[in-house]
């Protein structure tokens, strides 16, 4: 089967930093990247695409860890359409991935399985949740993106919130990061994902962390929709910190009495509730627009047409292993129900080997890295990629 891939990167960015919004599912910043590939199938030039919004919903300071908690709300969605625009089922796995890439010392993650927190569709079984006043919004924006690519999904905002289920197949969860995987015994034609997950950050300290949402199938293998990098600059401790700092983070000090109320309309944790209603403490404090910044990084291709020297080289070989680490990781949630999987893995473990001992030559003392070796180097790469 001959493939052709047309890439389309589209990275939006929407901030909205006005008056501090309150509504339970709408963002005060959201940002998200998206993606697509033309595969040829049976049908023709299929065109699956992937798309994903973050919605950052604030942070609610603690007491008892000495942090800011900031809220974070992932929309993934994801479509497969033949030439003639008819669904093509062809989508076997969704992946989305939160990993720390500075200064992971200073913060930590905090999720839950619990319906509220995460939910996929299309599935045939678990729980619902109010997913409509938590992910409506967001969802909206990941949808037009997704069909400004060349699809046209199944869902709405409202319905793809109504056909979310409590369900996620694989997860992992460390002090680096997180994971959360889901798929689906035959192929489908249109996901969508919700992951509601917290980022602890000491006060008065900067983080960063990456996130992304990637769909993988069979020809194409991976869509990945692209990372984006997000700094959190947490403000120093409310009893620390100066009026000028509490007013440039837009921090609300909200008294016992009205903190159950504050605590519903805001979509607190339910562990910051828990452990604020549980403390002697007076005051509860939220900041509606502490700093948060966000870069972004295109999905990884096999052009090498502007790698010009081995530092780069090195940090494409890099990129490469990590893809075929998740399309490994991907097509290994139930493997047994396919034994294309395993050829897909086999393969992706042999250019892993591949890429490694690449690796090894390049950072080898004895190896020169200039002239026709960096040129006899990037053609054995380029070959290992592009297979």
């Amino acid at each position: 089967m001959k493939k052709i891939i047309s890439l389309v990167l589209v990275i939006t960015l929407i901030f909205s930093l006005s008056s501090p919004v309150f509504a339970v599912d709408q963002p005060i910043t959201s940002t998200g990247n998206s993606d697509s590939v033309q595969y040829r199938f049976a049908e023709g030039l299929c065109t699956i695409a992937a798309s994903y919004k973050i919605g950052y919903m604030g942070a609610a300071w603690s007491s008892q860890r000495n942090c800011w908690e900031f809220n974070f709300r992932v929309v993934g969605t994801g479509s497969a359409r033949t030439p003639s625009g008819g669904r093509k089922y062809a989508i076997r796995c969704a992946l989305i991935d939160i990993n720390s890439t500075y200064n992971s010392s200073n913060m930590s993650y905090w999720t839950s399985n619990a319906a509220k927190y995460i939910g996929s569709a299309p599935e045939t079984s678990g729980s619902t949740a109010d997913y409509a006043n938590l992910m409506s919004a967001i969802a909206g924006m990941a949808i037009t993106v997704l069909n400004n690519l060349g699809v046209s999904y199944a869902w709405s905002a409202i319905t793809l919130a109504a056909a979310i289920r409590n369900v996620v197949d694989s997860t992992s969860n460390n002090n680096t990061g997180l994971t959360r995987d889901w798929e689906w015994s035959s192929d489908v034609s249109d996901v969508g994902q919700y992951f509601w997950f917290l980022v602890d950050v000491n006060a008065g300290k900067q983080v960063k962390f990456s996130t992304d949402y990637c769909i993988l199938g069979p020809g194409y293998e991976i869509v990945d929709a692209g990372t984006s990098i997000y700094t959190c600059t947490a403000p120093a401790a409310p009893s620390a910190a100066s009026a000028s700092e509490l007013a440039a983070n837009n921090v609300e000090k909200i008294a016992r009495a009205d903190f159950l109320e504050k605590a519903e309309e805001l979509e607190l944790s339910d562990k910051i509730i828990k452990e604020f209603t549980e403390s002697d403490e007076a005051y509860f404090y939220y900041a509606h627009s502490p700093q948060v910044t966000v870069s972004h990084e295109a999905p990884v291709d096999s052009d090498t047409t502007d790698i010009r020297t081995t530092t780069e080289l090195l940090t494409d070989i890099e990129k490469h292993i990590f893809r075929s680490e998740r399309i490994i990781r991907g097509f290994s949630i139930n493997d047994a129900n396919y034994d294309e999987n395993k050829g897909i893995i086999e393969k992706h473990m042999e250019r892993i080997d591949a890429l490694n001992e690449l690796r090894a030559e390049i950072n080898s003392a004895s190896h020169s890295r200039t002239g026709y070796a960096f040129d006899e180097l990037l053609q054995r790469y380029t070959e290992v990629i592009q297979d």
